[in-house]
């Protein structure tokens, strides 16, 4: 989980750096770099819950042989449960960055279109 708080952190700090520099400047470049690396800092966000899921999913798997034959099916679904918050959370995280970048990358390339052809 605290993986998954750093890219949340880092990846929305990105994302408000991103809309204000697209906002002040005005050039293309800027706003497409920004909008590329909050977008690959949202999807790192989204991954890193993903792979969360994963590692608690198997490790539940990996306690239900061992406990008792009348436990294991509420281990398993109260285990299920627990193992969805770091997936939620992450992707939580990720909404954000992902929404910002594109916007700004989206920004970034309408300013290259409209540019001179020296700016392409």
């Amino acid at each position: 989980m605290y993986i998954i708080l750093l890219g949340i952190l880092l990846s929305w700090g990105v994302a408000a750096v991103a809309g204000v520099v697209a906002t002040i400047s005005r050039g293309a470049l800027p706003a497409m770099v920004l909008g590329c690396l909050t977008l690959v800092g949202g999807l790192g966000t989204g991954i890193a819950g993903l792979g969360g899921y994963a590692v608690g999913l198997a490790k539940v798997e990996e306690a239900i042989p061992r406990a008792a034959p009348e436990n294991r099916e509420r281990l398993r679904t109260r285990g299920e449960e627990l193992v969805r918050y770091p997936l939620y959370f992450g992707l939580f995280g990720s909404s954000v960055p992902l929404a910002v970048g594109t916007i700004v990358l989206g920004v970034g390339m309408v300013r290259r279109r409209e540019g001179t052809p020296s700016e392409r």
